[in-house]
């Protein structure tokens, strides 16, 4: 059962926010590089522009965000150095600006982009790395993290190669890019969603623990016969271990949602149901393409948007508990409320948008609707980018006059 955490144990508010802000510029960008691309008639959701800003740029770093606040307890007592966030952050946008530069202008930039999309992983990880060693007892969470990290690193070190095809320095193995994806999508992403959610669940809702037998023995063997099925080029075994893996996790984590003691209505549930709802649809998509291969791209589609939907509806719990536990913690006495620092209007908003541009996305291949799954993307990041800046700003409003406990 979740035991909760204590006021030393959030890392700086600006860390989080930083975050999560930076991947709403990066949701913009992917969106308006694929508006030119539809407007030119070549857009594709697995286009090189789309999902590297995407993934790298938006996914990567929403989700780091939640690592630093509900992953580690033991990590969260003494954060990463804010030196070492920096450092991060700037690796990622100057290789990710030298990669998309590289197709476009100059073969030279992938040299760039390889170092330093390389080295701000490995700075990350390195600093997740040396916290971990001091956590004497490791929850099924933190094991989650680690296997999500170890995947990070493998997806990282296999990107790398294809960077250097790309580059024409080697040829590319055909069996390269599969890896790549699956072990970035069902491997980090996968890994790392269920991971938190084991921990998000039951702290902001109040819902039952996931079954010990699911996060102890189920998934993980699933998980390695579905690395081993790769490794031998039986993708069809691949498909049904994948879908099995994210069919049981959302129809779990659905049952367990509706068994929530918290029974207050707010927009973020019913982000967690989209995202829940979108992995059992797209694990029995994959075991459809085992017979029928056109559903392969379409069970990834709504597999990436249940992802999208989570780690929005993981956003909106976290901002405004963050802003509140910081507030708290600095002695302040006349404490918001939490659903006041991003209302449900706003998180109405977005939800409605999100529910649009989802649908868009099914429909990508129609130009218009590729034109309009790209302009809600960039209306998406304003509106999560306007609910961050509302959030901080609220927090330094109040920090800077609300009365304050006397120590």
């Amino acid at each position: 059962m979740y035991q909760g955490i204590s006021l030393t144990q959030a890392p700086p508010l600006a860390v989080v926010f930083g975050f999560f802000l930076n991947a709403q510029v990066y949701l913009g960008w992917a969106g308006i590089l694929g508006l030119v691309e539809a407007w030119q008639g070549g857009f594709s959701l697995q286009g090189i522009y789309f999902i590297h800003c995407f993934s790298i740029g938006f996914l990567l770093l929403m989700m780091f965000g939640p690592l630093a606040n509900a992953a580690c307890p033991r990590w969260r007592a003494t954060a990463i150095p804010q030196n070492d966030c920096d450092s991060y952050i700037a690796c990622l946008n100057f290789g990710l600006v030298a990669f998309i530069a590289a197709f476009r202008w100059n073969l030279a930039l992938f040299g760039v982009a390889l170092v330093l999309l390389v080295l701000g992983i490995l700075i990350f990880v390195g600093s997740v790395a040396l916290k971990l060693r001091e956590i004497e007892h490791f929850t099924p969470t933190i094991m989650y993290m680690c296997a999500a990290l170890v995947s990070l690193l493998l997806t990282a070190g296999f990107g790398a190669t294809l960077l250097g095809g790309y580059a024409q320095w080697w040829d590319m193995p055909s069996w390269l890019t599969r890896f790549h994806f699956s072990l970035g999508g069902l491997g980090w992403i996968g890994l790392l969603i269920v991971g938190v959610s084991l921990q998000v669940l039951p702290m902001f809702y109040v819902a039952p623990t996931f079954p010990k037998m699911f996060f102890v023995a189920v998934v993980p063997l699933l998980l390695l016969a579905f690395a081993l099925s790769l490794g031998f080029g039986l993708e069809k075994l691949a498909l049904a271990f994948g879908g099995g893996f994210i069919t049981c996790f959302g129809a779990l984590g659905l049952s367990i949602l509706s068994r929530r003691k918290r029974k207050i209505k707010e927009a973020s549930i019913t982000f967690w149901r989209i995202g829940l709802g979108a992995f059992v649809v797209a694990g029995v998509l994959m075991w459809g393409a085992i017979g029928l291969e056109v559903l392969v791209n379409v069970s990834i589609n709504v597999f990436v948007g249940g992802v999208m939907a989570i780690v929005y509806a993981m956003m909106y719990k976290i901002v405004p508990f963050l802003t509140w536990f910081h507030l708290s913690y600095n002695g302040v006495l006349e404490l918001p409320n939490m659903r006041e620092t991003v209302p449900q209007r706003i998180i109405k908003a977005h939800l409605i948008l999100f529910i649009m541009g989802f649908g868009c996305a099914l429909l990508w291949q129609m130009p218009l609707f590729a034109g309009l799954f790209c302009i809600i993307c960039v209306l998406l990041s304003l509106i999560a980018g306007f609910a961050l800046c509302k959030a901080y700003r609220i927090y330094a409003h109040t920090l800077k006059t609300a009365p304050r406990m006397k120590f």
